[in-house]
């Protein structure tokens, strides 16, 4: 029986494969937030994101990252495009494959990205055609790029589309408030009047979503936690769950000036019905005064990495999970209270902390546990809580960038690390149950085969023996078991962590662009971001990062 169980336990672990993407990725990010894009692109093609099969869609997020950063917008838009069609390919797996991809490491599967991720694509491929359309001097071709930035905005829309009618999908981010401004930007700039309705109405949706979704996100909301949890219980939402931070007043605002601005120039019936509707602040009825005519679109940051974090899970939990006959008459024949004895004795096992939460799970902790059980501590894929970051100011100076001209609010309209952290804890509360209970079967088969052999060298050898044999023989299985089962944490990490949006009217001539950043006790800095010259067309884009 012993020699069947370790047999059993080998071919559990057997799965284990490489992770040397966690250092890889590492690099990866270093190279890229120091901006040695040739570099990070060279070593992206010595990597396992390169040679392993599993994980083509990462390559390529991280090689269209790359290559959009280094500013080869055409490469860029073909690389995401590229991603886009594998993501379709990737969810036509056959069942047959899921089934045997089962008792897997995560790390050996195929890499699909969460849904955020998957989103972003489409981001990256509509800003690759808005750079091109930004830089581009043909008329011709500036039309052929922005045509094709809309045409990847819709595809967005119909991927979101598709999310929402996935019934036993859990998750609460069913929508893009920024694929929504970033569309109806687009829809604006084109600016026939069929476009600039739909954009109206997409200012609305984005509105309707910052109303609701936001409100998961710490940059929108300081009490987000709250209201998820109240969410995931199915509670009343209560107005102690709702904290409304100065990042979401200035997108509110932004989105007001919008929606009134497009309502007055489209439908002027409207337009009083409208105001009462959304009852604007008073710096929104005085920006409804100016007729806008450049958009920016900034990108900053980099998003917060993916990383382990501990878990436990009872054995008696896992134990109640057996699904084999054999193992579970094993069980039967040693005797719960005897194994959990010999856990948490002879084997030195933790006691698990079991909460009892049903939207997030806490870290092992010994001093907090509740109920003292012998249990199993494993790794997760978790995100670091995001901080509310300041509002900030983008100014206008001369083109010799020492005369300010003007300034506006500087919008966080896409709060990239409280999506990134929304969705890990929506993947941990979802899986929490089956990743542990894997881990802890292999665990329980460790743990008995370790017994048999404590009470074979107990019977003819003595306790002195005994223990430190089956300690030993334990504690190797264990090793290999976490080897196995490290957390899957590859993730894009060179995505940015903030995108900001500001409207602008601005004469024509050439200006330079400045962020007015906070820098907390400090007060403030000025970073430039480059220049732009406005020409006597009627609506411009322009677009700048800060990593």
């Amino acid at each position: 029986m012993i020699k069947l169980l370790l047999l059993s336990l080998l071919l559990l672990i057997s799965s284990a494969c490489s992770l040397n993407s966690r250092s890889e990725q590492k690099k990866l990010r270093d190279l890229f937030s120091q901006k040695q894009y040739p570099k990070a692109l060279e070593f992206l093609e010595t990597t396992e994101l390169k040679t392993d099969p599993t994980n083509r869609l990462l390559y390529l997020m991280e090689k269209g990252r790359i290559l959009f950063a280094s500013d080869k917008f055409h490469e860029a838009s073909v690389v995401f495009i590229e991603a886009n069609e594998l993501v379709d390919k990737l969810y036509t797996k056959s069942i047959k494959q899921e089934i045997a991809s089962a008792l897997l490491s995560d790390n050996s599967k195929n890499y699909y990205g969460s849904i955020f991720e998957r989103s972003m694509l489409y981001y990256y491929q509509a800003m690759s055609f808005i750079k091109l359309y930004e830089i581009e001097q043909s008329e011709s071709l500036k039309n052929k790029y922005i045509y094709q930035a809309r045409a990847s905005l819709l595809a967005w829309d119909s991927f979101f589309q598709d999310i929402r009618r996935r019934s036993g999908l859990q998750t609460l981010y069913r929508d893009s408030l920024i694929g929504k401004v970033l569309a109806a930007s687009v829809h604006e700039l084109i600016g026939k009047k069929s476009d600039r309705n739909i954009a109206l109405q997409l200012y609305k949706d984005a509105l309707g979503i910052l109303q609701t979704q936001g409100l998961t996100y710490k940059n929108f909301n300081s009490k987000s936690i709250d209201y998820i949890t109240a969410i995931k219980e199915n509670k009343k939402i209560e107005k102690s769950s709702i904290n409304k931070t100065k990042n979401y007043e200035s997108l509110e605002d932004f989105l007001h000036f919008k929606v009134l601005s497009l309502t007055k120039s489209l439908r002027s019936y409207e337009y009083a019905k409208q105001v009462k509707l959304l009852n604007p602040s008073q710096s929104v009825v005085d920006e409804l005064k100016k007729k806008t005519n450049v958009d920016i679109f900034f990108e900053e940051g980099m998003i917060n990495p993916i990383e382990a974090k501990m878990y436990s899970y009872t054995l008696k939990s896992a134990i109640d999970s057996i699904e084999s006959k054999n193992t579970r008459a094993v069980v039967a024949g040693i005797g719960l209270p005897v194994l959990s004895y010999f856990a948490m004795g002879p084997l030195g096992l933790g006691i698990s902390a079991n909460s009892g939460t049903t939207s997030f799970y806490g870290i092992h902790n010994l001093g907090s546990a509740v109920t003292q059980e012998a249990g199993i501590e494993f790794e997760m894929p978790a995100a670091k809580e995001p901080t509310i970051v300041e509002t900030e100011k983008i100014e206008f100076y001369d083109e010799d960038g020492k005369k300010l001209i003007t300034s506006s609010e500087f919008t966080l309209y896409g709060a990239l690390n409280d999506i990134e952290f929304l969705q890990a804890n929506e993947r941990a509360s979802n899986s929490y149950k089956k990743v542990g209970t894997k881990i802890a079967i292999k665990h329980i088969i460790a743990i008995i085969a370790a017994f048999k052999t404590y009470d074979h060298i107990k019977k003819s050898s003595g306790e002195l023996f005994a223990k430190p044999a089956a300690f030993t023989q334990y504690i190797l299985s264990a090793k290999a078991i976490a080897a196995s089962e490290k957390a899957d944490v590859r993730h894009w990490t060179t995505l940015p962590s903030l995108l900001r949006t500001s409207s602008n009217a601005l004469p024509p001539g050439k200006y330079t662009v400045k962020l007015n950043k906070s820098a907390g006790a400090k007060g403030s800095v000025l970073v430039e971001l480059g220049k732009i010259e406005v020409t006597k067309e009627s609506r411009q884009v322009f677009t700048f990062s800060l990593n």
